[in-house]
């Protein structure tokens, strides 16, 4: 109602796309913003989340900077926090010590050695010369001679006795996991393409406001919208659940 701009959802929108009233530029979601794609109010600024922003780009109120976070910042880039949590697993050693029981018997023999009976045949005797020495001597047969060979007894280790192994290397890690990484800059949590105010917007583009994909401002949009919960650009209110 009386929107001289073009697309609007609200009264008195002298500029185009706006989600509110009284709004002198573009793409906002809000009222009494004389710059382009802020969410909030009285921001003469462009792409403002909070109130009465002079400057660009600050998420809060009455700055007269450009890209603040917080209240009442006259300079550029007040205000930024970030956040990094991490989780660290230490180093890891390799170090393993293996005890091995050791009670083993060992037993053996190596056997006998046996000589044969040796037989020296009957051996005549004649005599010569005039002497008259005659006889026989043997057959000689000597008895079989058997040699014991040893028995073997030995005993590896004994009871309660071990065999003691270790063996140690380097050590695995630590391994760092990151687990949630917020930078500094503009707003909370913005990945934008752009600079962005606000908090936790994505996409290509800037935006300013609460979970915007795709540029735009408001709340929970997708393609550049003003408003809440829309998806599709030039698109202009709430979308109804």
């Amino acid at each position: 109602m009386f929107n001289t701009g073009l697309l609007n959802t609200g009264v008195g929108n002298a500029g185009s796309y706006n989600s509110g009233s009284f709004n002198v530029g573009a793409s906002n979601t809000g009222s009494w913003n004389a710059g382009d794609t802020n969410t909030g109010w009285f921001n003469p600024g462009n792409l403002n989340t909070g109130i009465a922003n002079t400057g660009d780009v600050n998420t809060g109120g009455f700055n007269q900077g450009n890209l603040n976070n917080g209240f009442f910042w006259r300079g550029d880039g007040q205000g930024h926090a970030g956040f990094d949590y991490t989780l660290t697993i230490p180093a890891i050693a390799l170090n393993l010590d293996v005890k091995v029981p050791l009670d083993i018997p060992i037993t053996g023999h190596l056997g006998d050695i046996v000589i044969d009976p040796i037989t020296i045949p009957l051996i005549h005797l004649t005599g010569t010369g005039g002497n008259s020495l005659t006889g026989t001597i043997g057959p000689i047969v000597s008895d079989q001679i058997t040699i014991t060979g040893p028995s073997l007894s030995l005993t590896l280790g004994g009871p309660g006795e071990s065999l003691q192994l270790s063996f140690s290397g380097p050590a695995l890690g630590p391994v760092v996991i990151p687990v949630l990484q917020v930078a500094a800059g503009p707003g909370v949590g913005n990945s934008t393409g752009g600079v962005s105010s606000g908090f936790f917007n994505s996409g290509s583009g800037s935006a300013s406001g609460f979970g915007n994909v795709g540029g735009g401002s408001g709340w929970w949009n997708f393609g550049g919208s003003s408003g809440a919960g829309n998806v599709g650009c030039w698109v202009r209110g709430v979308e109804p659940r």
